[in-house]
């Protein structure tokens, strides 16, 4: 192949034009479709025929979603096998799998940028193109639940992702309490992973296998979700672009997170906490290490709970700390330094 980035940036290109023109497309057929029905429509059936057209609008948006996600994935995969984007590099999962969790942190940790140009070149471009599909998996979760019988319900990707995380929400409950039902968080973490809803059929006759199974529950969804932000975030690794690796690194953690996955999340955002120290963002710097923290305290981790807790009362940190988050994680830090998990090593050393 002569020039195997050009043919990636143009299939690139092409994948993202025709998607837009195609629901162009489809917004102007629906437009003219409403008027002509609506104008011959009898009185009594407007919400009826209303309601219709908009089922068809979305039936017909969720074509084009379905085979935009699936070329991306097909180019990703054919790259794949072309690129090697270095010996150190972790191979790409190429199918829907639950053994992420297993796996979870193995690009963060092993790549680095590709030693050749056209390498980094070809990494920014899938990673790109893989950006761009996880936002098609994104507007097919809200296609999924507005045609089924879950208008009301939000996308469990948006919601994990959103501005104020879920768990944000709940109460903060001291380290004592915390620890006195510590079994009781264990199995309820085992049933956020083990309970998944089904997702309506919603897609069309004519889409990939892959694309099918990961519409088959919440599940399914999420983990599909995770294998694309995986595969961006070694991508981007691999480009040099780590900022953009970092931004996709916290939302994994945060659909971890959502799942109960608190150790994975942990792992992720112990590696990731440092890109804003580096850069001296404060503020992104003390969110990230209060996602840490939160991961930590359910998990049970006492003596990296410890340290995060230490981190947080950098001189640097204190003048973007909230008042109320630093006040409870000095009760946090009170409670946790009688712990038998701390003492015990602090007085053996």
């Amino acid at each position: 192949m002569g020039a195997p980035v050009e043919v990636l940036l143009r299939s690139k290109d092409f994948l993202v034009k025709v998607h837009r023109n195609r629901l162009v497309e489809v917004a102007a057929s629906f437009r003219k479709r409403w008027e002509k029905e609506l104008w011959k429509c009898k009185s009594g059936k407007v919400l009826e025929t209303q309601a219709q057209l908009k089922r068809e609008l979305n039936n017909r948006e969720v074509e084009v979603e379905a085979w935009a996600l699936a070329s991306c994935w097909d180019v990703k995969c054919a790259a794949e096998n072309y690129f090697l984007f270095g010996a150190a590099a972790p191979p790409l999962k190429k199918s829907n799998t639950a053994t992420l969790g297993k796996k979870g942190k193995v690009n963060s940790l092993a790549a680095a940028m590709a030693p050749t140009m056209e390498d980094r070149e070809a990494a920014r471009c899938l990673a790109e193109l893989l950006e761009f599909a996880i936002l098609r998996l994104i507007r097919l979760g809200d296609l999924a639940l507005s045609l089924g019988e879950r208008e009301d319900e939000v996308n469990p990707i948006r919601r994990a992702t959103s501005e104020r995380p879920v768990d944000t929400l709940e109460p903060w409950e001291s380290w004592k309490t915390l620890q006195q039902r510590r079994e009781s968080i264990k199995r309820k973490d085992i049933s956020n992973k083990a309970s998944s809803e089904p997702l309506p059929s919603f897609l069309p006759s004519r889409v990939s296998t892959w694309v099918r199974n990961s519409f088959a529950n919440t599940s399914t969804y999420e983990e599909t979700y995770l294998e694309l932000a995986d595969a961006a975030v070694l991508l981007n690794r691999r480009a040099g672009r780590f900022r953009f690796a970092s931004r996709l690194e916290d939302h994994r953690a945060e659909v971890l997170i959502s799942r109960g996955e608190h150790d994975l999340a942990a792992s992720i955002l112990s590696n990731n906490v440092g890109a804003c120290a580096r850069d001296q963002w404060n503020r992104a710097h003390y969110w990230r290490i209060f996602r840490l923290a939160c991961c930590q305290r359910m998990s049970g981790d006492v003596l990296a709970y410890l340290e995060t807790l230490t981190q947080s009362f950098n001189p640097r940190l204190a003048s973007v700390a909230p008042k109320k988050t630093a006040s409870l994680f000095q009760k946090d830090l009170e409670s946790i330094i009688t712990d038998a998990a701390v003492s015990e090593p602090r007085w053996g050393a």
